[in-house]
């Protein structure tokens, strides 16, 4: 397995303004808030981890295309995945439908 260095991660907001200076990201965006929410708390959880993409996949039991597609809000992981993520990444699941 590879070991990843942390020399070339970027903080959460410099991928987040990476990917808004994206004029297709920025629509998708607009057009789908809450997956996007969703994809940046799987990159929060998985970046505060230490993890590479990779590193996560391989300890949820899937690919690493599978987790780019989930961050880059491509698809939307399953309720199951979710909580394999918290578990690998050392948080807690929280849903709630907010008023």
């Amino acid at each position: 397995m590879e070991v990843s260095t942390t020399s070339n991660w970027k903080t959460l907001e410099q991928f987040e303004a990476q990917l808004r200076g994206d004029p297709a990201f920025r629509t998708k965006l607009d057009a789908a808030e809450p997956d996007y929410l969703l994809a940046r708390e799987i990159v929060a959880a998985r970046l505060a981890a230490k993890m590479s993409q990779a590193e996560l996949a391989h300890a949820i039991g899937t690919s690493q295309s599978r987790i780019s597609k989930w961050e880059r809000g491509q698809e939307t992981p399953r309720v199951d995945a979710l909580r394999r993520i918290a578990k690998a990444t050392g948080r807690q699941l929280e849903v709630r439908f907010v008023a």
